[in-house]
């Protein structure tokens, strides 16, 4: 996006209201539960002997952290079932992440050889759908006298709204919307899956992690947030 009226509204946005230290601070509480319901999913599965796929484990917790930070709601239940909303975040990440070869042949783009482009609109389309579903309830709900702010994103932006419409619509909000779900899960479980993978096949550096763990953290004490500036290796 280049410089203009419209960037700099975002980034003022960004900044004060979505990404504010006091944002943060407020959201720790659900951090740390998304985080426990992850090592609970682990925990059941090492009592089965069963497989942990650390990508999608990650995903389910990184998609479920953003859906409540946005619309208070897990996008993806409990058991970790297959849901609607999971499958069509997912799939979009797949297509936007698939290496497209009109990135390095652009002449290319009006023919859509791989139909990366045509199935990356589809599940656009589809999220969308979700978006406006949501916005649209929540809305009606706001309508009641005795309504209660969820303190979420979306409220965070209806209220932006409603005092200036000319610098946050419901075109703008889904947007913001599909950037965050898109850039906020797929990096976050790849960069874990990766680290996990290497520390796997570097027994070694395993070994210094869980040093360090044992000497600052403790055995079977929970890592705070706090903590990580004490864990330099790590």
């Amino acid at each position: 996006m280049p410089v203009s009226d419209l960037w700099r509204d975002l980034k003022k946005l960004y900044k004060n209201h979505l990404f504010s230290n006091k944002t943060l601070d407020a959201s720790n509480e659900l951090r740390c539960k998304k985080l426990q319901e992850l090592l609970s999913d682990i925990d059941r599965s090492s009592l089965t002997c069963k497989a942990v796929d650390v990508g999608r484990a990650t995903f389910k917790t990184s998609l479920n952290f953003l859906s409540n930070t946005f619309f208070s709601m897990d996008f993806v239940n409990s058991t970790g079932e297959t849901d609607e909303y999971k499958d069509i975040v997912e799939n979009l990440v797949r297509a936007i992440g698939t290496p497209n070869v009109v990135d390095f042949f652009p002449v290319l783009k009006k023919f859509d050889p791989q139909g990366i482009k045509a199935i990356s609109a589809t599940y656009v389309e589809k999220l969308f759908q979700i978006i406006d579903s949501f916005i649209t309830k929540r809305l009606k709900l706001r309508e009641a006298e005795n309504y209660v702010t969820n303190d979420d994103m979306l409220d965070t932006l209806l209220n932006i709204s409603q005092e200036n419409a000319q610098k946050m619509d419901n075109t703008k909000i889904k947007h913001l919307f599909l950037d965050l779900f898109v850039a906020g899960t797929d990096t976050t479980s790849y960069t874990i899956e990766r680290a996990m993978a290497e520390l796997i096949h570097n027994p070694h550096a395993m070994s210094k992690a869980k040093e360090e763990l044992e000497q600052i953290i403790g055995i079977g004490n929970p890592i705070e947030e706090s903590d990580i500036t004490r864990l330099p290796y790590l």
